[in-house]
């Protein structure tokens, strides 16, 4: 049996948090002898605590919160999530079902990935197809389940690249047929699988792509070399994304960490901006610390 991966939607909420540095469970600014940062300035850079990726930034391939938050950062897909968790139209224009096992998804036209290549239907069922088949052997498998037609993509041994529940209608617009009702189907359409890949990942491969990822969220890759290896990941603002959740900072440099106590370390000394975890040995202090400043 497979084993199915938990939705991360909270990794899009700590996203919808650091676009403007708020509501994170600790800031730099409100912790004794840090240095205040101005964190909602429109060009402002936020360090954030984070780790490691266990794998490559892609989409499929993530399962895990070190590369889960930056992947959800650089892709956005149909819809998005407010800090509430509920989900909100993003890259689609509609999604439509009058029975929860059909949909037709209509995707807004003016959507681009940042190497300036439009968003169509085909970067979606492209990128679904290829986490769903087994011979790609993707961690998030599984989400794709519930398309008619998983079940020979994702048979063992298979050879087979494409569900017939996905097919593309116009650049557009693309059907997606389920093998039964499913009311929980459209609600996590936002979900990290279900991002769109550009055409360049499928000309130079996962490996490279996952090295230097390219997508259509509300963050970019800083560069060439913005992703060293257990040091840092750092992305910088989408001027040109369209989505609803987008950035009120100029970018957040992800500092990789191997360990919890050493970012506390960083967040109370001034050497970071925000961290969304406290270590179980600073609870005292950080309580104390938060009583005295509130």
């Amino acid at each position: 049996m497979r084993r199915r991966h938990r939705p991360r939607r909270h990794v899009a909420l700590v996203l919808s948090a650091l676009a403007s540095a708020t509501a994170l469970v600790a800031t730099g600014c409100s912790m004794d002898g840090a240095r205040t940062v101005n964190t909602t300035g429109p060009n402002a850079i936020i360090s954030v605590n984070g780790t490691e990726p266990q794998n490559g930034l892609l989409t499929t391939n993530t399962a895990e919160n070190g590369g889960g938050r930056v992947v959800d950062a650089l892709f956005t897909g149909l819809y998005a999530y407010d800090a509430d968790g509920k989900p909100q139209l993003a890259n689609a224009e509609s999604v439509d079902t009058t029975d929860n096992q059909n949909y037709t998804i209509h995707l807004k036209k003016d959507w681009k990935f940042t190497d300036g290549t439009p968003v169509k239907a085909e970067n979606y069922v492209r990128a679904w197809n290829f986490g769903a088949a087994t011979k790609n052997a993707q961690l998030q498998q599984s989400f794709f389940e519930p398309i008619e037609g998983y079940d020979v993509v994702a048979g063992e041994n298979s050879t087979a690249d494409e569900m017939s529940g996905l097919k593309v209608v116009d650049d557009y617009t693309f059907t997606v047929r389920l093998t039964q009702p499913n009311i929980d189907f459209k609600l996590g359409l936002g979900f990290t699988p279900f991002k769109p890949l550009p055409d360049v990942f499928f000309t130079e491969g996962a490996k490279e792509f996952g090295e230097h990822p390219i997508g259509n969220g509300a963050y970019k890759m800083a560069g060439p070399d913005a992703w060293r290896h257990n040091v840092q990941i750092n992305v910088v603002r989408n001027d040109d994304y369209k989505g609803p959740d987008k950035p009120r900072n100029g970018g957040i440099d992800f500092v990789l960490y191997s360990s919890l106590d050493t970012a506390y370390t960083d967040l109370t000394s001034g050497n970071l901006d925000v961290t969304d975890t406290i270590p179980v040995s600073a609870l005292n202090s950080y309580k104390k610390a938060s009583a005295h400043t509130h």
